[in-house]
């Protein structure tokens, strides 16, 4: 029986032993770089996402317990004063006192991350200050306020102060 398909008429039907082909080609190396590529940008992308994610759960965190300290300061009367916490766009601050100098010596600054900012603050009052009562420990200053991560409007958080001055 003769055989169809001749090396000479169709050389792709030539068989190749391993040791006659060294290297690669250049689709193979293209195909190689390419998807090397598609998993790194996948891999940045998620990266990034955990990333800012930790970074508003961090920022939640010592907004929210600043918010605490003052109250629990206001509540023990630690000099005799009362506590607040002022709430701007990059910064949060806790203050001595009824009303937020941004000079005094006293001012505790919890600088945000340069990814996260406060975006809304809706306290009753209007204002961007929640001061604590000395024997009760609430608020006149209820409300929210939210922090969001700039380059990413899904992720924000939204602290809820209460008018008993318990915050969640």
């Amino acid at each position: 029986m003769k055989n169809v398909f001749s090396k000479k008429e169709y050389p792709l039907f030539t068989s190749y032993s391993p040791l006659s082909r060294k290297g690669f080609t250049f689709i193979e190396v293209l195909v190689i770089v390419a998807v090397t590529a598609v998993i790194l940008s996948l891999s940045t992308g998620v990266f990034n996402k955990f990333n800012n994610n930790q970074a508003l759960n961090n920022a939640t965190r010592d907004t929210l317990s600043l918010l605490e300290e003052a109250r629990s300061l206001t509540l023990a009367s630690k000099n005799n004063d009362v506590y607040g916490v002022h709430f701007a766009t990059n910064q949060v601050t806790r203050f001595r006192g009824n009303t937020y100098v941004t000079t005094s010596t006293d001012n505790y600054v919890i600088q945000l991350p340069s990814k996260i900012s406060i975006e809304n603050i809706s306290l009753a009052g209007g204002g961007s200050d929640v001061i604590f009562k000395r024997l009760t420990g609430g608020t006149n200053y209820s409300g929210s306020v939210t922090l969001v991560v700039t380059n990413d409007a899904i992720a924000s958080t939204t602290l809820t102060i209460h008018s008993t001055g318990l915050v969640e």
